[in-house]
């Protein structure tokens, strides 16, 4: 038996046992409505030799024949490991979802500058950017996606996987899971010292991930609470060390309509995580949280676009009672904002062959207060 088949015995049995144990308190989603929209990141296509071409276009079957992890499961172990001296190169972590096998790992090319992860069977998440330098803002830059993991039969199965790059004084982060186990990921400086270090951890569903901290020598530096009620993992608001969860989580629908022939609408999730806009027509966008009160009459939050429609969120000062956008083709739209968490919120349609050219700002008594072209949104 080889020293690897000796690590997935261990974890195997590790599973197995932990089935045996109590059960662990039902699993409570942050947020029990909306439809999941995973935003991707595109594909990049490697062309070199024709294994790897035949690979590519594989990855397509392999994920839509993979069966999903029911998001209610209650019961599963998960593994990871970092690296050993006999690991693949730029190998970040490894380990087991119950008894599938998951591995990342991390690539650059410097022409043209691409950052690429890699997963079993070599399906690629690519983006045009320099490596990056570990000089950040939060504790880490992460973010989740769908990847495939291995049952021993060979078949595979979807995960979330969690990963990206962390700060120079991050030791370590811990991973809460929603079955009580607490994961420890170590950084791997993949491409030196001089470069920011990665880490990776699969889960079987998103809304596994509860909580996620980040550790130097001297404690903790800061935790986040993930927003996941779209199916995948954001995490872009760190919270100080000891701070409490807050906001509470709370919900609105923003707006629904149809432009140009598309229905749409969406719905914003205000919590501990920041603020979230999530929409089937045009795909999901989290940031960190609501702005300061604006001194202009409204600033961007998000911009999305699909097809022949965008969508734009926009925060307005307090005194604004609502927006009108004067269109290419004529006519006058009035939008009137949502209120959550005490701030005003509207959304913003665009039709390509329709597109608003200008906008105007009014109070309640119908003063203007503000206007000027749309182009710029």
């Amino acid at each position: 038996m080889s020293i690897e088949d000796e690590r997935d015995l261990r974890e195997n049995l590790g599973a197995a046992l932990d089935d045996l144990g109590p059960r662990p308190l039902p699993l409570q989603l942050v947020v029990r409505r909306g439809r999941a929209v995973v935003i991707r990141r595109r594909l990049a296509a490697v062309a070199a030799a024709t294994a790897v071409i035949a690979a590519a276009v594989a990855v397509p079957t392999l994920l839509r024949a993979a069966p999903r992890t029911p998001p209610t499961a209650e019961r599963y172990h998960v593994t990871v490991r970092p690296p050993g001296p006999d690991s693949p190169q730029g190998l970040i972590a490894s380990g087991l979802v119950n008894r599938a096998r998951w591995q990342l790992t991390v690539s650059y090319n410097s022409r043209p500058s691409n950052l690429c992860y890699s997963a079993t069977p070599r399906l690629l998440d690519c983006a045009t950017s320099p490596l990056p330098t570990g000089r950040i803002t939060d504790p880490a830059s992460l973010q989740g996606s769908d990847y495939l993991a291995r049952l021993p039969g060979g078949r595979y199965i979807h995960v979330q996987m969690l990963y990206g790059t962390v700060r120079r004084d991050v030791d370590y982060l811990r991973v809460a899971l929603s079955n009580g186990q607490v994961l420890t990921a170590h950084p791997v400086a993949v491409f030196g010292s001089r470069h920011a270090s990665f880490i990776a951890v699969a889960v079987p569903f998103a809304a596994a991930v509860r909580n996620v901290a980040a550790f130097s020598g001297h404690g903790e530096l800061a935790h986040a609470i993930p927003f996941t009620g779209d199916g995948s993992i954001w995490i872009v608001r760190w919270l100080p060390a000891g701070a409490p969860a807050l906001p509470r989580p709370s919900t609105a629908r923003l707006a629904a309509g149809t432009t140009g022939g598309t229905s749409w609408s969406v719905r914003a999730y205000l919590g501990p995580w920041g603020i979230c806009f999530i929409s089937a027509a045009v795909g999901s966008l989290c940031t960190p949280g609501p702005r300061a009160v604006p001194s202009q009459p409204f600033i961007q939050m998000s911009m999305n676009h699909a097809r022949h429609l965008t969508l734009g969120v926009l925060q307005l000062a307090p005194r604004v009672s609502y927006l009108t956008l004067t269109r290419v083709r004529g006519g006058h739209l009035r939008i009137r904002p949502v209120v959550l968490g005490g701030r005003k919120y509207c959304v913003v349609p665009f039709d390509d062959h329709n597109h608003a050219v200008a906008w105007a700002a009014y109070d309640a008594s119908g003063r203007r207060l503000g206007g000027g072209p749309a182009s710029g949104w």
